[in-house]
């Protein structure tokens, strides 16, 4: 996959499903409280039980690209119905894992 594509996974991650096609079960996320760190079953389990987002835009894009990991960061602006806008600042990491890439950690700081 190449960054292109990293990005499309990335906004598929924010927008679609619960579970949008992504392998988790090596991810860590970090968000901020009262969420706090998550992995695992605990991990699924938020994501099933949280609403998505209507939209999101991401702003001020970097890609690192080294080997088979990618590191993308960015300026996420996010919506959902009946909420007030979300702002945050946002990392993911990817790593290819036999041939594909699996998302292992996603970070947000809300702005």
């Amino acid at each position: 996959m190449d960054e292109p594509n990293l990005w499309s996974a990335e906004e598929a991650f924010w927008l679609g499903g619960p579970m949008e096609g992504a392998d988790l079960s090596a991810c860590v996320m970090v968000l901020p409280d009262p969420v706090g760190i998550l992995s695992g079953d605990a991990l699924t389990r938020s994501l099933i039980a949280a609403p998505r987002w209507d939209s999101v835009v991401m702003d001020d894009r970097h890609c690192a690209l080294v080997s088979e990991t990618a590191v993308l960061a960015y300026r996420a602006n996010a919506k959902r119905a009946e909420a007030a806008p979300y702002r945050a600042l946002c990392s993911s990491t990817y790593a290819k894992v036999e041939g594909a890439w699996r998302i292992i950690q996603h970070q947000q700081m809300a702005l």
